[in-house]
């Protein structure tokens, strides 16, 4: 080991002696060169793919969504059933093996997002907590814009998800962040839109239902209605989604 480095060295020595090391300085610059682009084509690339394959799920759900509006008359099971037969399965069929899961769980969150007839159905096949309720027009608002504001100044609050799972948030420097019972959290920007409607803005998340639910730039649209000793009564929209409000209770501490 110690001769054969020594022998190296040598050449080395030798080389840029005779002035040719400075080729071998332009050959290492032309391939870090050469891999660096490479580096950046494939970025680019594995960018392009993935957002190829969000617009293709997007345009499965499309697709479902339009079929669970024709099929009106059939139970709830047989129009899961139909479309998951006709569309998902062959979608699905059609990836890799060791993609399929994280696929399928991309596809059944974002088309509970994106898809009100879908979230609907869900709903009566499973209801929600009492605690969330759907409408179809926006609620009255019962407050003052001076009464809503001081929504934000209690920054920490409660409130339960649909299946009833407990939900901390915390709203702080136009941030909103909420915290699950697993340890992983969501992070969104806040705003205020009028005097009792604000948006929520997704940035990340580490809590496996949320990352497949959302995506970076999905806004949600809420409404301080009422408020009671510990808690506001809210509603909440899915932009670009056309139907329907969910009213819940959101607690302060």
């Amino acid at each position: 080991m110690t001769k054969t480095k020594k022998i190296t060295d040598a050449k080395y020595l030798y080389k840029i002696e005779n002035g040719l090391g400075r080729q071998d300085s332009r050959s290492g610059i032309l391939f870090c060169t050469v891999f660096y682009l490479f580096f950046i084509l494939f970025s680019l690339c594995s960018i392009e793919t993935y957002s190829q394959s969000e617009k293709e799920i997007d345009s499965l759900i499309n697709v479902m969504c339009e079929e669970i509006q024709l099929s009106s008359g059939q139970s709830d099971s047989s129009i899961l059933l139909g479309i998951y037969g006709k569309h998902f399965f062959p979608f699905l069929d059609a990836r890799d093996e060791k993609e399929r899961q994280k696929i399928e769980e991309r596809i059944f969150y974002r088309f509970q997002r994106n898809c009100a007839d879908f979230s609907d159905l869900l709903d009566r096949l499973q209801p929600p907590e009492e605690d969330w309720i759907k409408v179809l027009e926006k609620p009255k608002n019962k407050l003052k814009k001076a009464e809503c504001r001081n929504f934000i100044l209690h920054r920490s609050f409660k409130y339960l998800e649909s299946n009833g799972d407990s939900v901390l948030l915390t709203i702080e420097d136009n941030i909103w962040i909420d915290r699950f019972k697993d340890g992983t959290y969501s992070k969104l920007k806040f705003k205020w839109i009028d005097n009792c409607d604000f948006e929520i803005e997704f940035i990340e998340s580490n809590n496996k239902i949320r990352q497949q639910f959302g995506k970076p730039g999905d806004r949600y649209r809420y409404q301080v209605i009422d408020h009671a000793e510990n808690f506001y009564i809210m509603s909440v929209r899915i932009m670009g989604r056309d139907e329907g409000y969910y009213v819940f209770k959101m607690f302060y501490q």
